[in-house]
């Protein structure tokens, strides 16, 4: 039944109508208070590339003597891969961004298809993880559904009008997509066999980092990484941008191309960071918070904030016990410093990117 459900929604891209979009009611909010949360430790053959340590395990909770948790090779040979995309709902597929814009769809459960590739860039699934958008080598966003093997166009590129990344909306058939229009970016929600419609422009402004923005879990947020040029030079922003309400709110702000990261928690809460501590919102409250932890945020699950140090370590963070190092075999696994180096694809189970290979690593409860 998906899979007839998944051919029924790549047909209908562009031939049947899709609910109106959400009516945005005026209401801005701002961040208010700022506290700090203090840091805790804890633990988690070849191949995983790792760093030894000559110092014990952390103490908050000592590494267990059991065997260690299993590692792999996951992807990785004469293709160098430069990014992670996320997997579907049901970890079955990872998506990998391999260098000349070589897009590969590597399974990851036994009983799914052998891998795909396109020379596309990844963007992200839908709304019940059946179909992949992606953007082509001419400049569309086009669908793909992977256990089907069905690809369509959904948005033609034109001279004023060339989309450069976007996201599904949660529990919808709606996309909203950034637009490259002239020296301006525009934030618009596309509609199937519907005109898409502008939600937010951007002066001087181009998408910065990767195609796929994030996207709240109620599907009501959209965060637009952007590259702007500002009286002072380029400045890299993150800015929030409402999909039901009038709300936008640039979250953070730096000089020159750098670091830029931001992922969604489990309860829409936001964290976000420019290289440097990183910050979480809560737009329910529309409060900020800092936890004491220099890095970038690469994924939140269940089962804890992934994050990438300057130095290249692998730490999970969780409410009331700070940031921990993932272990393998007693040493600190090891990650590109790269917003896209890691992923959970399972319960405690990671793919962490690092030197152009994908890995699999179990993490420690």
């Amino acid at each position: 039944m998906r899979r007839y459900f998944a051919l029924l929604l790549v047909l209908s891209l562009v031939a049947c109508g899709a609910p109106q979009a959400p009516q945005r009611a005026p209401v801005v909010r701002s961040p208010t208070a700022v506290t700090q949360r203090p840091p805790t430790a804890e633990p988690t053959p070849e191949p995983i590339p790792v760093v030894r340590t000559s110092t014990p395990a952390p103490t908050a909770t000592p590494m267990p003597s059991a065997t260690p948790p299993a590692t792999a090779l996951l992807a990785g040979g004469e293709s160098s891969i430069l990014a992670l995309g996320w997997p579907d709902p049901d970890w079955q597929f990872l998506p990998l961004a391999h260098e000349h814009r070589v897009l590969e769809f590597l399974p990851l459960d036994p009983t799914a298809p052998v891998s795909i590739t396109l020379d596309a860039e990844p963007i992200g699934w839908s709304f019940d993880g059946q179909l992949f958008a992606y953007l082509s080598h001419s400049g569309d966003i086009e669908v793909l559904a992977p256990t089907l093997g069905l690809t369509t166009t959904m948005i033609t590129a034109t001279v004023e009008h060339r989309p450069v990344g976007g996201v599904w909306i949660h529990g919808t058939p709606l996309f909203a997509y950034l637009s490259a229009e002239g020296n301006d970016l525009a934030l618009r929600l596309w509609r199937p066999n519907r005109q898409s419609v502008q939600v937010e422009r951007f002066s001087q402004a181009q998408r910065y980092g990767a195609a796929a923005l994030p996207v709240s879990p109620a599907g009501h947020m959209v965060v637009a990484p952007l590259l702007r040029q500002v009286s002072a030079g380029l400045q890299r922003e993150l800015v929030l941008i409402g999909m039901t309400e009038e709300l936008s709110l640039t979250l953070a702000t730096a000089p020159g191309e750098g670091p830029l990261a931001a992922v969604w928690g489990p309860q829409s809460e936001l964290a976000f960071s420019t290289g440097e501590t990183i910050s979480l919102f809560f737009p329910a409250r529309g409060s900020l918070e800092q936890i004491d932890l220099v890095g970038l945020p690469q994924d939140w699950g269940p089962d804890g904030l992934l994050v990438v140090t300057p130095a290249g370590e692998l730490l999970r963070w969780r409410e009331g016990a700070g940031g921990e190092k993932v272990w393998a075999a007693g040493e600190v696994v090891r990650a590109d410093y790269l917003p896209n180096a890691a992923r959970w694809i399972g319960r405690e189970t990671v793919a962490v990117l690092y030197q152009g290979k994908v890995y699999k690593v179990e993490v420690r409860p």
